[in-house]
This record gives C-alpha cells, sequence and structure tokens, in this order.
C-alpha cells in the first residue's frame, strides 16, 4: 500500500483472511498484531507478526505494542489502516484511538453505530425501525434464563448469542461461543444454565 502501514488486529483465521486478501492485492506483507502467534500465521510468509501477551485485554500492552510497531514498520508521514475482522478488536481500538501516537484510517462506521450494530439489544429495534424483518428475538437475563424459553415449542430450533460479544468474551464464561446453535429448547436451556 502506498503511503500507509496496513495494520490488522489479531492472529485468528479470521485476521489471517484479511492478511490474505492484503497479500494478493498488493504483493505486500501486512502487520498483525496480536497477544501470540496463532496457528494461521505460524511461519507465514504473508505478514509480519507482532505480538506482546494481554494485547487483547490490557489497553496499555495494546497501545504500546501498537505505537511500537509504527516506529518500527511506517515511514515518515505514513497514516497507519486498520484492519479489524472481529468486533471485540474494533471496540477495544475505539478505545484507545486517542492513544495513540499516529495518524490513522478507521473504515468502519463512528463509535456509536458500530455499538447499535454490535449489541443485539440495540440492534433489532434499530432494524425495526427502518422497516427491515429479523427473526424473533427474546432477551435474557440473569432474572428470566429460567423461564425465557417456556414460549416456545419444544422441538423449536433456537440460535443463542451474547447481546454483547465483546463484553460476553471478556466474562469468566467458560469457552465462550459467537452463537450457539440449539436443536430444541432444552439443549437451548442446557446452553443458558452453563453461561
Amino acid at each position: 500500500m502506498k503511503d500507509g502501514l496496513a495494520i490488522v488486529l489479531g492472529t485468528d483465521n479470521n485476521s489471517y483472511s484479511v492478511a490474505r486478501s492484503y497479500y494478493e492485492r498488493y504483493g505486500e506483507k501486512i502487520v498483525a498484531c496480536g497477544s501470540a502467534v496463532l496457528v494461521p500465521f505460524k511461519h507465514s510468509k504473508i505478514a509480519k507478526v507482532y505480538t506482546k501477551d494481554g494485547f487483547y485485554q490490557d489497553n496499555d500492552v495494546f497501545v504500546n505494542l501498537l505505537n511500537e510497531v509504527y516506529k518500527k514498520e511506517a515511514k515518515v508521514g505514513d497514516k497507519v489502516i486498520f484492519f479489524v475482522p472481529t468486533e471485540g478488536y474494533l471496540f477495544h481500538l475505539y478505545q484507545n484511538l486517542d492513544k495513540l501516537d499516529f495518524e490513522y484510517v478507521l473504515p468502519y462506521p463512528e463509535q456509536n453505530l458500530a455499538e447499535q450494530v454490535a449489541n443485539k439489544s440495540r440492534f433489532y429495534p434499530l432494524m425495526e425501525d427502518i422497516g427491515i424483518s429479523v427473526p424473533k428475538t427474546v432477551s435474557v437475563n440473569p432474572e428470566n434464563y429460567q423461564t425465557v424459553l417456556s414460549e416456545f415449542d419444544a422441538n423449536r430450533k433456537l440460535f443463542l448469542k451474547a447481546d454483547d460479544y465483546y463484553v460476553f468474551q471478556t466474562s469468566d464464561v467458560e469457552d465462550p461461543q459467537k452463537g450457539y446453535h440449539a436443536a430444541n429448547v432444552q439443549e437451548a436451556q442446557d446452553i443458558l444454565n452453563k453461561v
């Protein structure tokens, strides 16, 4: 990329897909930043990988690594274009933009709109307001999780998804999933009980 530095956040399959597309389009290595080198980037020849333990969880580690990478990889006057394949990293980036020592381009919606789209209890009413039909959704919380599924037919297939995946992913829930397919209401209830 001329006159700029491309950085992808994360080293998982999503980030590797971005890195591969970038390499195929520009013939240049993208810079990948994450907490550790995950399998997709191990021995990669299409990216320069920088890692620091705690990158995803700790704001100071996150900012320090990005500023350090900029000093090592950018030319004077370069802007950084961020590629952020997961909403968790996007919100982490939003929280820390004012601490970066360089100019950047962020090809994503403004933070408020991004939060509305990512947060399910805000997204579905937004879609209704603009006339887009969405599947029936029910909000589950600690007060109603044991009874909320009683209105569904016992054999109904359900899909469960966190209202705010970033919060869910950084919680103490064991092995949080982006979404959970349940073959029936009992399986859905078992998932809710576990979560």
